[in-house]
C-alpha cells in the first residue's frame, strides 16, 4: 500500500478526483473511507465521525467483477459481506 503520510481534508460541497498509477492506493483509500477496509494506522472522519458509523450515507461500488487473487476465498467473502453490512463476528464460523 502506498498510503503512507496521506493527509486529505475535503470541505463540504468540494469535489475531488483520485488519480494515479496502478498500485498507488486509490482503491485502498476509497475502501478505507467506505469502511470496507480498516486502516492499519491513522484515522478517517466524515463529519466528525468514523466511517462505519455513517456507512448508510456512503456509496461504494468496487471494480467490476472484483475479487482479489491475493486474498483467500474466505477473505474475499468477508470483504463482500462487509460491503452489505454483515459484521465480521457473524462470519467467524465460516
Amino acid at each position: 500500500m502506498v498510503l503512507k503520510g496521506l493527509s486529505l481534508k475535503i470541505q463540504e460541497k468540494e469535489f475531488y478526483a483520485l488519480m494515479g498509477p496502478n498500485g498507488a492506493g486509490k482503491t485502498t483509500l476509497v475502501a478505507i473511507i467506505a469502511s470496507v477496509i480498516l486502516p492499519t494506522e491513522g484515522k478517517v472522519e466524515i463529519y466528525g465521525k468514523e466511517p462505519q458509523f455513517i456507512r448508510k450515507f456512503i456509496g461504494y461500488v468496487p471494480q467490476e467483477n472484483f475479487s482479489s487473487p491475493t486474498l483467500s476465498g474466505r477473505e474475499n467473502l468477508m470483504y463482500f459481506a462487509r460491503l452489505v453490512g454483515i459484521q465480521r463476528i457473524r462470519l467467524r464460523n465460516l
